[in-house]
Parts: C-alpha cells; structure tokens; sequence
C-alpha cells in the first residue's frame, strides 16, 4: 500500500485517537466534511446525469468511484487485481419507428403521426389490435367506492380510450380519498382492470388535472414514463386534440345530453360521479406498436483493504446509481428531469468512501475488509444481487457486512440501524456504540428488503443497514445536495467507523438469525412484511420473499409470486401496494390475490401493525 505523507499523518493520529477510543479523524472533522461535501456535490451534479444506468453518467459515477478509492490506497477487489465487476442490464424496450402505427376513424381512417399525436409506451410492449374504440371514462373498477367504468359494458376484444387520473380530484369529500390521490389513479392499475376485463388494448389521454399540472400544455410522455414492458396489451397515448375530433364526429350520449369534448365529459362525471361508458360510435383503432429489447452494460466497484486473517471478510457497500431522468421509480412520473439522488444515493456513497480513506489510512485491520460500490440497485438490487452469485470472495467467509443507503438526513431523522437482530451479538454491539452520541440512534432489529445487503442477509450473512429516512425529495428531481446534512453523514460516518472497529475485533465471528423483513416507516401503514422486487417489467408487484413470521408469510406469500389484487385493488407496482397498505388498518383480513407459475391463487391475510424499533 502506497502511503503519501499526508495519509501517513492521518494514519499516525488515528492511532493515537484509537487509543484513546475516539472515532479517527475526530480532529479533522471540518475536512471529513469537506471530502463528503466534495464527494456528494459531483455525484449529485447534474454532469452525471442522475447516474441512471443508461446514462454516461452512470459510468462517470463508477470511475469516480474508482479512483477514490484507489487515491486512499486501495486496491482492485478482482481476482486480477482491476476495480470492476462487469455485468448488464436490461433497460427494457427501445421503440421500433418504422413498425409502429396508429391510425383511427370511422368510414375512413386517418393515420396519427408518431411522436406528435400519439405515443406507444414501453409498459404494453410489443403488440397489435384491429377493433372498435370504446370510451371508458378513466377506467376504473371500483364497485367497493360505488363507481366502475366497466359495470354493464363489455370490451373485451376492443381498444379501450381512457383518461388519467380519478374523477373529483379537487373534491375534499371524494369517495377517491378526496383530493389525495388512489392506487385507482395509477397507470398499472388501470391497465391491470383493462386486462382483466378483456380490452385488446389501451389508449390513454390526458385528464384536465394533468393538463393543469404541465401549465396548459396537453405533453406526451417519453415511452419509458410508466416503466418497461409488463403488461399483456399494447399501451399509448393519444393527445386530446386528436381524442376531441373524434368526440365532434362521434360524441358520447347521457340521457338526453351529448358531450362533445373531454373536458364536457371530466365535468359530467365530476358532477354526477357516474361513468360514460360506451362505443365512440363505428370508430375503430388500428395499431401496431413494436420495440426492440435494449440492454447496457455497466459495473460495481469492488475494491480491498487486505487484513491480517485474509481468508475472513467484512464488506462495506453503497449503491452509487439512481434513477437518471426519472420515469420508472420516479414519485413525479411525467416529469422528464434529472433526478440527481444527493440523499438516494450519493450520501450512502460518500460515507462508504469516507470510511474506506479511514481505514485504508490506518492500522492493517484483522480481516480483510472489501469496499463495493453497487450498481442498478434502483432496478432491483440487480448490482448486489450479482455479486451475491459472482463473489469474488467467499460469503461463507464473509462474516457481516454493513451498507450505507439514504444516510443524509440525520439530525431530521435518527440514524436507524437495521439488521440489528441479524445475529444474536449485534444487539449489545450496537448498544455498546450508540452511547455518549449527540443524536439518536433507533436500532431495529429487522432486515430492510430494498436495499444492497438484503442479497448477504439471504446468503446467511449478518447484515448491518445504515439509514436516515424517507424525505419528501425521495425519488424527485428535488433530492439535491442542499436538503443534506452533511456534518451528520460524517456522525453516521463516526458511528459505523466504531461498528466496523467491533466486528473486526471480535475473534469468533457472529451467529447469523433469521431476523424478520421490516420497512422504512411509513407513518400508521398497515404491516404485510413482503420484499418487493422493484426491478420491473412484470404487470403487478413481483416479491423476492416474505419476512419469517409477517402477516404475508402465515398467509403462504412465496418468493417469485406476483401480487395483482389486493383487497378491492389492482396492483400494479410497489407504489399501488403502499397505497393499499395506506388504505386498510392492522387486524383487516383481506384477499390477496397472486400469480404464481402462471396461476392465479388467491390468499388471505390478517394485516398487521407497523413495526415498530427495539427500545
């Protein structure tokens, strides 16, 4: 290991300071803070274009990442010495133009033109339909709330035009959670609802709440806006210019009143709360919509301070990727801005480099400790998962490993510490760590599903989670650098420093537990204790498993299942789950239904109480 003067400085006092059993650096915290400020501003800046996997910056994100720790005297993790482990993704369905069309009328046709008109989406993949064009008001199915566009109509077999969002969206007392926003207003679950109800496709169209929202202008989203290819029909939008010229040669009838335009229509349903479904007179759609599956390839960074015992391991990680321009994942689906993830996150990323300059400046450690930087993980923990089944040490000689993910807001939010009860030693341990420190420290002893350690904890390995809570800027454009608190990353820096100090001194290791699944609080959400798998492109909400003892595994929930029905809703994604989860209390039993190998099963589930931290 090469050591300039100023590290070799740094290493002398940080003997000194472990002497006296004070965290390293402790002289130096103005400069701890500056190298994460440092850190957190490039990562977050929009050069890196919210370090989206599909992006340049996603690489840029990696090599920074790289030379950090090799400037801190690290060396490549590989088996051949080099810092990258390679492996690809798949980004989903890349828009076939010249085999794509969209053409609708009555007696004659008129084709729509592409990117102007009209615009196919990623979520219904690759498909055609040739049938007449109904009109199903915003295609909601919810006999429990008395409303449901498709009550006496029968579309199976034709392409259905729908409009977003829910009806009575500025009215207080709506029986759509008033003015908050339903699972029902979710695109996936108005796709889920046309499926079940035979539709051959979909066409959806703008509402006037969304129109309002862009400020006046009627936008197509990109193709990639709802997520990748999951549902079983083909999926567009059609703009409301073109949805009001059919309305003007084909208007919708109510009684003894016709409507014309869509805005009459939204007015009409508001005011009645009662669905328009029909035929737009003989209009059919014709269309072909046709993608090419794209893939990237992209790498975690692996890196290692080599340790007196080299054949026993402790991994430190972070992922460093987010969720680019938004789109899927994103909580302001139709906005098409960089996303530049400060606390999502290239918090986690800074403190996990912070740490690595720590000890690489220091004392040879016992173990061998490995410093990973994941990738994809916003697509499914896609990087960790890869290394779980590629590592390039051995998890059976990796005795815990700790992860940073959304560490900057601490000060707002406690320093919660999950997987606490992931071996029966971390509970004194980490008793032991959090005393004498200015801010709070909330050990759990659950195992947080969403996040790079959740792959260790199912390969048997003890796991520790680092994290500071959800924020109104998570997923949003909004989760910049100045909603940081960036001297309390180097307290959680401090913290998991004295953590790494008391794994790495205990001679014999720790004794794995099966601790339960839990989640990020959620204010009074209901506990149902399943690991959503967030990397899509399957039509409702895929689970990598179920928590020992939850509510999901007494009622048979099995990894690999796919959640599409949930009490009276249709899930599309981990979001319409959070909001059913919103919905219903603890002690509700409801029925759940799931595919599983191309069955459909249905389950019931008593819901439980949130889950609550170790006292």
């Amino acid at each position: 290991m090469r050591l300039n003067s100023y590290r070799r400085a740094l290493a002398a006092f940080s003997l000194l300071m472990f002497a006296a059993c004070l965290p390293a650096f402790a002289e130096n915290r103005e400069a701890a803070i500056g190298r994460i400020t440092a850190d957190v501003t490039y990562l977050a800046s929009d050069a890196l274009e919210g370090r989206g996997v599909e992006t340049a910056g996603n690489q840029k994100a990696a090599d920074y990442v790289r030379k950090a720790l090799e400037d801190a005297g690290l060396k490549g993790g590989m088996p051949d010495g080099s810092y990258f482990q390679p492996f690809t993704i798949s980004l989903g369905e890349e828009l076939k133009p010249e085999e794509t069309k969209l053409a609708i009328g009555g007696d004659e046709s008129h084709s729509l033109e592409l990117g102007k008109d009209f615009q196919p989406l990623y979520l219904g993949g690759t498909g055609a339909a040739k049938a007449p064009l109904v009109f199903a008001g915003y295609g909601i199915s919810a006999p429990g709330l008395k409303y449901d566009d498709y009550a006496d109509v029968d579309v199976k077999g034709k392409v259905v035009l729908i409009l977003r969002k829910e009806p009575q969206q500025n009215d207080p007392h709506s029986a759509f959670d008033g003015t908050d926003t339903t699972a029902h207003a979710y695109v996936r679950t108005k796709i889920t609802a046309a499926e079940e109800h035979g539709a051959a496709a979909v066409l959806i169209v703008n509402d006037s709440g969304t129109i309002k929202e862009e400020e006046g202008t009627d936008k197509l989203v990109k193709p990639n806006a709802f997520g990748d290819g999951a549902a079983k029909i083909p999926f567009g939008q059609i703009t409301r210019v073109k949805v009001d010229e059919l309305l003007a040669e084909a208007p919708l009838k109510s009684g003894d009143k016709t409507f014309s335009t869509l805005t009459e229509i939204e007015s009409h349903i508001d005011d009645t709360f009662s669905p328009m479904t029909q035929p737009l007179g003989e209009v059919t759609a014709d269309l072909e919509f046709a993608f090419n599956t794209r893939e990237v390839g992209v790498v975690n960074v692996i890196a290692k301070v080599p340790g007196e015992k080299e054949d026993e391991f402790v991994v430190v990680g972070a992922h460093f990727d987010h969720i680019g321009y938004g789109g899927a994942g994103s909580r302001k689906p139709g906005v098409h801005e960089i996303h530049n993830g400060a606390d999502d996150n290239a918090s986690g990323t800074s403190a996990m480099l912070e740490l690595a300059r720590r000890v690489a400046s220091g004392q040879k450690p016992s173990r061998t400790i490995i410093f990973m930087g994941f990738n994809g993980e916003e697509r499914g923990l896609l990087g960790s998962n890869y290394y779980v089944e590629h590592p390039v040490v051995p998890l059976d000689k990796t005795i815990a490993m700790l992860n940073f993910d959304m560490v900057g807001r601490l000060g707002d939010n406690p320093l919660t510490v999950y997987g606490v009860g992931s071996a029966t030693e971390f509970d004194e341990l980490i008793a032991k760590a959090s005393e004498d420190r200015e801010y709070e420290v909330k050990p759990v002893d659950g195992v947080m599903g969403a996040s790079d350690h959740y792959g260790f904890f199912l390969k048997r390995v003890p796991v520790f989670h680092f994290f500071t809570g959800l924020t109104e800027q998570y997923h949003t454009p909004s989760d910049d650098v100045e909603t940081l608190n960036l001297p309390g990353i180097v307290n959680a820096v401090d913290f998991s420093e004295t953590v790494l100090e008391a794994v790495l001194k205990d001679d014999d290791g720790f004794e794995y537990v099966e601790a339960p699944t839990e989640s990020p609080s959620r204010g009074d959400m209901a506990y149902l204790g399943v690991v959503p798998d967030y990397s899509g492109g399957t039509n409702g909400l895929k689970i990598n498993g179920a928590g020992k003892d939850s509510p999901a595994e007494k009622a048979g929930l099995q990894a690999g299942d796919v959640i599409t029905k949930f009490g009276d809703l249709a899930i599309g994604d981990v979001q319409g789950l959070a909001d059913a989860l919103r919905k219903y209390k603890p002690g509700d039993k409801l029925k759940v239904i799931v595919r599983r190998d191309d069955n459909d099963i249905e389950l019931e589930v008593e819901l439980g109480a949130p889950r609550g931290s170790k006292k």
